[in-house]
């Protein structure tokens, strides 16, 4: 046997005992197939059409790949489809995910690829993904392997699912709140903007995208900005991450109460107004309250709009600066005089001042007095007679005088008499009428136990109501003479009887009627007669 006969019939051994899956180095690429070393003498040929256009491109001499050697022949195709499937199950089987290409959409899903295998994906398997092209790669899970019939369904949509959990998972272990992070604006809606941040959805809602008063997110944001936000909030239970960019912003409450001091005056725009009060802007994104109560010293306002509306430039008195709520409440009366202060100045407590009533209410008078200011006058200070009486003396836009007798400025309250401006009627009868003196007077009233006699102008008497017969009728206005057998000065009432001023006339009656006879007559001869 000649050496090349032997040699031929070593490399057919060599070859033989490599029958299957083995490995070769591309020595040559040609433009119809490549030339494969596979240890032997004689290098073998694989055809160009076996390899899949995105594998032919990549492929370079000194290449390593993996062929298939069937009773002498070389197959590359055949690998790569025993590779592929192996591949295929162990991925099912551990449920890992593999890399697909989209060949086309098909009805209920999409067809595709994966290293010569074609592979369904259903429609609601892609959910989520719009604008599926042919061509389009994804990572996706086995749902279904039946190796017998290639029959291969996967789902793109569980895998972006597993993977969201997963880098959500690592975003959870990795950061915490208060960590700073950038990201990319993805969507802008009316409530907040939702933001890219390493592969997971990071949401700012409305009011923590800046101080400064905006009207919507898209006036600070643009979609794919680059933005550092702020974690503020981490859901675990939920998958959800808050974040804020006004966290990273300077507080304009901080930036105030560095510059500015309760007393200071300060400029300020109308933003709001509401039942209670008035919001000014005094800074970018800070806002002030003024109350209905430090709007006017002299109205009691219960419209604010009467004064401002929005957008007025206003001038304002810092009143006071709440460090803990962070809240700032202002005064415009402040800017002004104090009316009450001046009143008190001008008319201290015992001056007699003129006014004009401005209403009649069950407690009282109420008037206006100098400055516009208003005043009450109780019951109890209108005068000495019966209060029904006495208010019946007057009207709305009567003219008085009254006394000052109480003034209190930081409660805007003013107390006033009429009846102190008055001589006092019932001091007048005592210094006029004693225990002892018989009066006239007129029935002025009467309960269950007492009649009430009126014995002077805006004085009142008291009589047991049992000195009369029951038969009697006691008649308002009817005139009696009456004995003083008392003065009350608590109640300021005189205490009055008219049987005692009967036994009195009888008695001077008999000491006349003596005088007249000169005889010694009893007083039981006097009443026989």
């Amino acid at each position: 046997m000649d050496n090349e006969k032997f040699e031929d019939l070593l490399n057919h051994s060599l070859f033989m005992k490599k029958e299957g899956l083995v490995k070769g180095i591309i020595v040559k690429k040609l433009n119809d197939g490549v030339l494969i070393n596979l240890g032997i003498k004689t290098d073998k040929f694989i055809p160009k059409t076996e390899f899949l256009d995105d594998e032919w491109d990549r492929l370079s001499i000194n290449d390593e790949i993996e062929v298939v050697l069937r009773g002498g022949n070389v197959s590359y195709k055949e690998a790569r489809k025993s590779i592929a499937l192996e591949e295929i199950s162990q991925a099912y089987k551990s449920q890992s995910p593999i890399s697909i290409v989209i060949k086309s959409e098909t009805k209920g899903g999409y067809t595709a690829d994966y290293k010569g295998f074609q592979i369904f994906v259903p429609g609601s398997q892609a959910k989520g993904k719009k604008d599926i092209q042919s061509g389009d790669t994804f990572f996706a899970f086995i749902k279904k392997f039946e190796e017998g019939d290639n029959n291969i369904v996967c789902s793109i949509s569980e895998y972006e699912s597993y993977m969201k959990n997963k880098t959500l998972e690592n975003f959870f272990s990795n950061y915490k709140t208060g960590d700073v992070l950038e990201g990319e604006v993805k969507n802008i809606i009316d409530k907040g903007v939702f933001v890219n941040i390493e592969g997971v959805e990071g949401f700012i809602p409305f009011s923590e995208i800046t101080h400064r008063r905006i009207k919507s997110p898209g006036e600070f944001f643009s979609i794919g900005q680059k933005i550092k936000v702020k974690i503020i909030r981490l859901d675990k239970e939920n998958n959800r991450i808050v974040i804020s960019t006004k966290a990273l912003e300077q507080d304009p409450f901080q930036v105030f109460t560095g510059k500015y001091k309760e007393g200071d005056k300060i400029d300020g725009i109308v933003r709001n107004i509401i039942d209670k009060g008035v919001f000014v802007e005094i800074m970018d994104g800070l806002d002030g309250f003024l109350p209905l109560s430090e709007i006017s010293w002299t109205e009691r306002v219960k419209n604010p709009d009467k004064y401002f509306k929005i957008g007025d430039k206003v001038s304002v008195i810092i009143k006071k600066i709440d460090t803990k709520d962070k809240k700032i409440s202002l005064s415009f009366k402040d800017l002004l005089n104090n009316p009450w202060d001046e009143f008190k100045d001008k008319n201290p407590v015992g001056s007699v001042v003129n006014a004009v009533i401005k209403d009649i209410v069950e407690k009282g008078l109420v008037v206006n007095t100098d400055y516009n200011l208003e005043a009450f006058i109780p019951n109890e200070n209108i005068g000495y007679g019966r209060l029904s009486e006495e208010k019946k003396n007057y009207k709305k836009g009567d003219k008085i005088e009254a006394k000052v007798i109480e003034i209190d400025s930081s409660r805007r309250r003013i107390i006033l008499s009429i009846k102190e401006m008055l001589d006092d009627p019932f001091n007048i009868a005592m210094a006029n009428i004693k225990i002892g003196d018989e009066v006239k007077g007129k029935i002025s009233g009467f309960t269950e136990n007492v009649v009430f006699f009126e014995i002077m102008p805006k004085v009142e008497g008291i009589v047991k109501r049992r000195e009369f017969k029951k038969e009697d009728s006691i008649k308002i206005g009817d005139s009696y003479s009456l004995l003083v057998t008392d003065i009350d000065d608590k109640k300021r009432k005189f205490v009055l009887s008219i049987e005692e001023l009967k036994k009195i006339n009888e008695k001077r009656e008999l000491e006349d009627h003596k005088q007249k006879n000169k005889v010694n007559v009893t007083l039981g001869d006097f009443f026989k007669k």
